[in-house]
């Protein structure tokens, strides 16, 4: 009985579908509009990435004892050498000093009131000539009392054939051979040396010569001492470019706790030297041209020099502007881009005689600025920005598109969204967006697309 009621319920239900299913033909298919929802871009910024962004920037990143990073900006080097010292040494004597008779004093011209104790010399040639109107011959000896080595005065003998008393003059001259005079020391009395000529007749008895000429050639020396005068080694104007600000400022203020500016100073002439400060001026991203004040730009900066007693060490010195004793923090505050600076260095720059220095071939001094900004402060709102190019070319039937973001802050600041000033779309949001054409390839002309460049601040 029971089978019998089931077959008929499946024979019912089959008749019934099947008239159903006969009046679907006549069911019309209503609009359908789908929505896909899909990533377009999946990005993240990490404090190292801006870090390892800003190494190329910087000169050199460092982390101190307290884990400060700091940022650092360093300058060129300025390097001069005693070169000039010895070039004025060299240029006191004449190119040619004609010898008017026995003894012959010849005053070295030293400019900035140099007065020389000391000169070695490491290269050079002593050249003579001379003439004999005797009709004897004669024996000669030039004599330099004030040039010496090992205690025993610079000389050189020579003999000239007497003369007959028409045509041309006996001469001599060791034009073709040059005395050396490499490691000979000039110890000037007064800042004079002497040419001594004795020439001797038959009998020991002292004769003039006539067109008597001597000259120092191709001198070098190794070492000065005495008060080397007051000299101005000129500067050149360097610039050191930040570029932090230029590349990943947008909008808004950073301030740093404590930034400073060093001038580190190398030194081995074994003179008083002072740094003079003629430019000092920060270049901010807003286009200003701000000047550093300080009272150390109107007296100077003294580095430490070595004594006579240590020749061959280098004395260094940093000297520091800080808030303390300028404006730098106010400065560097301002969004700076570049600071240009120009500093000469003086030698004995307040004229005291009495203080007796030296320079070597090997002397000389180096100033280099360094910037150093600190990552410690605040942030107020500093923004920055990442451009994604997103090509929508297979939506050309989409109606409409949005753009949703999703973001995690793991970053211990507070950060706002909004659209940079010049970035704003349409409407407002966190995205600015604008389209631009595409390009078909193939030497074609771009054609209207539904390409986006798409910015976001972080």
């Amino acid at each position: 009985m029971q089978s019998r009621l089931f077959l008929l319920f499946i024979l019912g239900w089959s008749a019934i579908s099947c008239d159903s299913f006969s009046n679907l033909e006549d069911i019309q298919t209503p609009p359908y509009e789908a929505e896909f929802a899909f990533p377009l871009v999946n990005s993240s910024i990490a404090v190292q990435d801006v870090l390892e962004e800003l190494d190329n920037l910087a000169t050199l990143i460092l982390v101190d004892s307290a884990g400060l990073l700091h940022f650092i900006y360093q300058g060129e080097l300025l390097t001069r050498t005693s070169e000039e010292i010895f070039g004025n040494i060299s240029a006191a004597l004449p190119p040619l000093i004609p010898v008017l008779g026995n003894s012959m004093p010849i005053p070295l011209v030293l400019p900035n009131g140099t007065d020389l104790d000391r000169v070695d010399l490491k290269s050079g040639n002593f050249i003579f000539y001379a003439e004999n109107p005797n009709p004897q011959p004669v024996n000669v000896l030039i004599t330099i009392p004030e040039l010496l080595r090992d205690g025993q005065p610079f000389s050189i003998p020579f003999s000239i054939p007497a003369y007959s008393g028409s045509g041309a003059r006996p001469s001599a001259t060791n034009a073709p051979a040059p005395a050396s005079l490499q490691g000979y020391s000039f110890r000037p009395e007064g800042d004079t040396i002497h040419i001594q000529v004795k020439a001797l007749a038959s009998g020991n008895v002292q004769v003039n010569l006539q067109n008597t000429v001597v000259q120092f050639n191709q001198l070098a020396f190794s070492y000065a001492e005495g008060f080397l005068g007051k000299l101005v080694y000129e500067g050149e104007q360097d610039t050191v470019s930040i570029d932090f600000f230029e590349t990943q400022y947008i909008q808004g203020d950073i301030r740093f706790a404590d930034p400073r500016v060093s001038f580190h100073f190398e030194n081995s002439l074994g003179i008083p030297t002072r740094a003079v400060v003629n430019a000092f001026d920060v270049f901010t991203v807003k286009g200003g041209k701000l000047q550093v004040e300080s009272p150390v730009i109107q007296t100077g900066i003294d580095f430490p020099y070595p004594s006579l007693n240590e020749v061959g060490q280098t004395k260094t010195s940093t000297f520091v502007f800080t808030k303390a004793n300028s404006n730098i923090d106010v400065l560097l505050n301002s969004g700076p881009t570049a600071v240009a600076y120009d500093v000469d260095a003086i030698t004995h720059p307040d004229g005291n005689t009495a203080i007796r220095g030296f320079v070597t071939d090997k002397s000389f001094y180096r100033i280099q600025m360094e910037i150093d900004l600190p990552l410690e402060g605040q942030v107020d709102q500093f923004a920055a920005e990442r451009v994604f190019n997103i090509d929508l070319a297979d939506l050309q039937d989409a109606q409409k598109v949005e753009f949703k973001m999703v973001a995690d802050n793991f970053i211990p600041l507070d950060l706002d969204p909004g659209v940079f000033p010049g970035r704003e779309p349409s409407g407002s949001g966190f995205f600015a967006a604008q389209t631009r054409a595409a390009d078909p390839g193939c030497g074609l002309p771009p054609q209207p697309g539904p390409n986006l460049d798409v910015f976001y601040s972080f």
